[in-house]
Order: structure tokens, then C-alpha cells, then sequence
């Protein structure tokens, strides 16, 4: 490789720069630019807007490269001076032109960090047709009846674009791999097993040698670690994740494009959108929403006019929720549409050959959620014809592939006439997790305990203890709960004795139980690593975590240990 000039070098600092901050202010442009459309005299939303685009017009003149993105730039901070000055309203029209200037905006600057930057003719094509546009608008004020036509044949042949590929934001700052967070994330592990390690070791020497010099000195060591490792867990913790906010952000976009595509009218409501989750999570669920969101649209939402001679309002509601509980992250799509058609759905299976009966045959016999599964066949479509929509069978089929590929599941609801929802449910990615806990020994078997999950630490002989079906239980709250060692979920003949043992009461939702233990050690921050697929089924468990004399403690699942005794015996 050649090595680049002073001169060449300065350039190519300049055009990362460029890109960089282009990007950065780029985006989500298209999703303020149709709320433009909806709320034209919003001075503080007009001049954001403009500020993006002129910072970005600007700053292209310094690239020698960016002659047509300079052009189409300067034609939108034109038009958009237009609307600021009050001289023209946009309609409906116009914003269709803006989105496709910022589309082709968006394509320039791709095209900027290749080697072969020339757009092809069918861009180039649109880039003019799109620079006329905006000079109409900004020549005669808003006149703009006779242009509307060639330009919807391009945002219509857009929609199938920006469906087909899923364009996931551009981060502010520096790029990280996953492989570096996951290795970023054990280091910070091993940092927490270190300072473990050290605070006995400086137990050992405080009691030994007592020394003040050297107890001062270990003393300042442990706190700068400790500091150092709560800092660095937070910060790699905060990079793993971003908001669903910022991974959905096409999908106010794709909703108008389909939408005015199927003349439909479809008010959209997006909540819980500030939750964070991995990265790699936000990626399956921005592809999900691609399908589910077109699907709802196109199958579910009907026309204006059956709309109303349903006694519905004509404009159809699609609505997005997140949020995560338990470990667990859900997502629903849902729409209060014609609903999903059993019957339509069995004879296209049937039709499919993908089951034997029709719902008129007397051997017919599926449950709603036997039936809504169909749709995940691949190839599977209720669809009469193919269109650059939907149709082809291939949506459902990803989505139900893509959640599968993260542990997740895909349920489907539905009432006929009045919607359906779609609800993902994918648990928070294994990873390196740290947490407050005890450490405790029981049947010889070192444990650490989430304090989050102990509600009171008790002597068993204090309590009142009886049985109830052979096993174990006491009294706690006014309650009759379980007394049980962890052995018993995993041995359901083994019983316990709680004479001269400790009572660890744990609680999950409202339910609690009392876990006997023979000790109790410290606390501290354990790194918990949890099990590969080999031990994966331990039950109770959820991992395991290195205290400081390498001794391995297997990590308490408050969630798994109660509710796994709550089910195998009903008090």
C-alpha cells in the first residue's frame, strides 16, 4: 500500500470529520421533517431543521467530492428559507420532495467513504428530478400541482427500499465491536475477582503484621480500586446499550411511506421507547418491526371508507410498547384493525398442504395459538397478490426466526373486528453481571445470595416450624411458606433439617420461602458468569462467580428457587 501524502492525509481527515458530523446531524432528520409537515409553524422545530441542512451544506463545499450533495443541500436550505419566511406552507407533496432530498442526501454521503463514489444513473436521476422540485417550491412560492406526479413514482418505488433493508442509526462517537464489549466486560470481571482477592489478602496482613504505614497504604489501594472497577462496569455497561428511540427511528418513516402507499390513514403511538437494551437485541428487534409494522398496515388497518361503514374512525391506531420486567424485554405491535381471519388462515395452510384438515372436517381440532402460529411458516402468505409490500411470505417467517435466534418467542393475539397484537418476548442477553451479595455454605456447597432478593436473615430455631406434606415449612408475615434447603428443588426426596441453621427468607413477586444454610461469610460484589449449555438446566441457579480464595459459589436464582418449590408443592 502507498503511503499517503501529507496533503492526502490532511483530505481524508477532513472527509472523516465531514462524515462524522453529517451523519451525526443527519440523523433523524426524516422523522422531524414530517413532523414539519404536520406542525409547519413550529419556529423552534423550523430552525433546527435548517440549521442541520445549512450546517450540512456548508460544510460539503470543503469536499471535492461533494459537488451534487453541495447542489441538493443548497436547494433544500432554499426551500426550507421559504417556509421560515412564511412565503410557502408544505403540504403533503412537499414533504414527500424533502424526504426524498434527505434520502438522497443520505445515499451521497454512503457514497462518499467508497472508493467508486458515483452515484448510478437511476440516482442521478432522482437527484435531479429532486433539485427541480425544490426550485419549483422555492420559484413560485408553493405552486406546486403539476410537478406532484413524476416524484410520487419515486417515493413510491422508495417504500420498497427502505423496507427491504434495515437501516440501523449511525452512533455518535467511536465505533466498538461487540467481540471488544464482551471483551471490555470480562476484564471488568476479573478487575471485581482482583479486588476480592486483595481485600483479603488485606484482611491477612491488617491482623498480622498491624502496621499503620502499611494499613493506610492498602487502605487508599482498595478504595482507588474500588473506584475504578465500579467505574469502569458502568461505562461498559452504558456502551452495550441504546434506546429503542434510537433503533426505531425509521419507523415514523416507513409508517407514512406504506401507509399513503395503501391510502390508509394510521396514527402511530411509540411508549416505553427511552428503554436501553443490547445492542445486539435492538438489531433482531429493528428487523421485526420492519415486517410486523408493514404486516399491520397492509393486513390488519383497513381503508377509510370500511373503516367507517364499520362505525370505526377512519384513521387506524398502530401502536409500539417496550418494556422489560424480570429479565425479560417486551415488545408488542399491535393495531385495532379488521383482525386476523382462523378461518382465512386454515384454508391457506390447507392450500399450503401444511396441515390435513380444513375447519369444516370433523377431525379439524386447533387452538387459536395453533392457528396464529401458521403464519410463521416460511413461504406462508393469506395474501391474494405479491406486492413490493408484502405478500411473499418471507416477514413473519424472519420475524419468528430473528427472536428464536436470541431465546425469544413470538405470541399473536386477535379479535376478529376489533385488532391484533404481536408481542416479542426476548430475555436480557447473558453476559458478565455484577451483584451486591452474601456469601453463605450450605450442605458444604459455597452459595452467594443477591441482596436484592433477601428479605430477612433468621436462627430456623426461632421460627415456627411445622410440615405440611412431608416438607419443611414456617411461619413469616402471617404466611405459611416453605423451609427448604437448595437440594430439594433438584432432589424432591431429600429433606432438610433446620436445627442449628440459619434462615435466609427470599422473596419473588409476593411469594417468599426460607432457604436453610449451615453458614453465613460476607458481602460483596460477585462477578456472576452464568452456565454454559452443558449445566445449563442446575435449577435455582443462575450461574456461577469466583469468590477471593478461588473458591467457586454457585449463584442463587431467587426467581428459579421460589417459584420452582411454589409449583411443585401448593401450600
Amino acid at each position: 500500500m502507498n503511503k499517503l501524502s501529507s496533503r492526502e492525509q490532511e483530505e481524508l481527515e477532513i472527509l472523516e470529520l465531514f462524515l462524522d458530523e453529517s451523519n451525526t446531524l443527519f440523523h433523524g432528520l426524516d422523522n422531524h421533517l414530517m413532523k414539519l409537515g404536520e406542525e409547519p409553524v413550529d419556529q423552534e422545530l423550523l430552525d433546527m431543521v435548517f440549521r442541520k441542512v445549512h450546517s450540512v451544506k456548508g460544510a460539503s463545499g470543503a469536499i471535492p467530492r461533494a459537488n451534487r450533495l453541495t447542489r441538493i443541500a443548497h436547494e433544500l436550505e432554499s426551500s426550507l428559507a421559504k417556509v421560515k419566511d412564511r412565503e410557502f406552507v408544505p403540504d403533503e407533496f412537499a414533504i414527500d420532495v424533502y424526504l426524498e432530498a434527505y434520502d438522497c442526501c443520505r445515499h451521497l454521503l454512503s457514497l462518499l467513504d467508497k472508493e467508486d463514489d458515483e452515484p448510478s444513473e437511476e440516482m442521478v436521476g432522482r437527484i435531479e428530478n429532486c433539485i427541480f422540485n425544490l426550485r419549483m417550491f422555492t420559484q413560485r412560492n408553493g405552486n406546486q400541482g403539476a410537478e406532484s406526479s413524476s416524484l410520487h413514482g419515486n417515493v413510491e418505488k422508495q417504500v420498497v427500499s427502505e423496507g427491504r433493508r434495515i437501516v440501523l442509526e449511525e452512533e455518535e462517537g467511536m465505533t466498538v465491536t461487540n467481540e471488544k464489549l464482551e471483551s471490555f466486560m470480562k476484564v471488568s470481571g476479573e478487575f471485581i475477582v482482583l479486588r476480592n482477592y486483595f481485600d483479603i489478602f488485606y484482611s491477612d496482613i491488617t491482623n498480622e503484621f498491624d502496621r499503620d504505614k502499611i494499613k493506610a497504604k492498602l487502605d487508599d489501594f482498595s478504595t482507588s480500586l474500588s473506584k475504578l472497577t465500579n467505574n469502569l462496569q458502568e461505562q461498559i455497561m452504558s456502551i452495550r446499550r441504546v434506546t429503542l428511540g434510537r433503533s426505531f427511528t425509521t419507523i415514523p418513516r416507513m409508517v407514512r411511506q406504506v401507509s399513503n402507499r395503501l391510502n390508509k390513514l394510521v396514527r402511530l403511538n411509540m411508549e416505553g421507547m427511552e428503554l436501553g437494551v443490547d445492542k445486539n437485541i435492538a438489531k433482531v428487534l429493528s428487523i421485526c418491526m420492519t415486517h410486523m409494522v408493514r404486516n399491520s398496515i397492509h393486513h390488519g388497518i383497513e381503508a377509510p371508507d370500511k373503516r367507517v361503514a364499520k362505525k370505526k374512525p377512519e384513521t387506524g391506531t398502530l401502536s409500539i410498547t417496550a418494556q422489560e420486567s424480570q429479565g425479560v424485554i417486551t415488545v408488542e405491535v399491535s393495531d385495532d384493525g379488521a383482525g386476523i381471519s382462523r378461518q382465512q388462515i386454515v384454508n391457506k395452510a390447507f392450500d399450503y398442504n401444511i396441515i390435513p384438515y380444513k375447519m369444516d372436517h370433523p377431525d379439524f381440532s386447533m387452538s387459536d395459538e395453533e392457528i396464529f402460529d401458521l403464519i410463521f411458516n416460511s413461504g406462508f402468505s393469506t395474501a391474494d397478490h405479491v406486492s413490493d409490500i408484502s405478500g411473499r411470505g418471507v416477514g413473519m417467517d424472519a420475524v419468528k426466526t430473528a427472536v428464536e435466534g436470541v431465546n425469544g418467542k413470538v405470541n399473536v393475539t386477535s379479535n376478529d373486528g376489533l385488532g391484533s397484537c404481536f408481542q416479542i418476548q426476548i430475555p436480557v442477553p447473558k453476559t458478565v453481571i455484577v451483584e451486591k451479595s452474601i456469601i453463605v455454605k450450605s450442605e458444604g456447597t459455597f452459595m452467594t445470595i443477591p441482596l436484592k432478593a433477601i428479605a430477612q436473615i433468621v436462627m430456623a430455631d426461632d421460627l415456627v416450624v411445622g410440615r405440611v406434606n412431608g416438607m419443611l415449612t414456617c411461619r413469616y408475615m402471617d404466611k405459611t411458606i416453605h423451609l427448604a434447603s437448595y437440594l430439594e428443588l433438584n432432589d424432591p426426596s431429600y429433606r432438610s433439617s433446620y436445627k442449628n441453621r440459619m434462615a435466609v427468607i427470599l422473596r419473588y413477586k409476593r411469594n417468599y420461602i426460607g432457604l436453610l444454610v449451615d453458614s453465613i461469610f460476607d458481602q460483596l460484589e460477585t462477578v456472576v458468569r452464568p452456565f454454559d449449555s452443558v449445566i445449563d438446566n442446575l435449577k435455582g441457579f443462575k450461574g456461577t462467580s469466583i469468590l477471593g480464595n478461588d473458591q467457586i459459589a454457585y449463584v442463587i436464582s431467587q426467581e428459579e428457587l421460589v417459584e420452582g418449590l411454589m409449583k411443585r408443592d401448593r401450600l
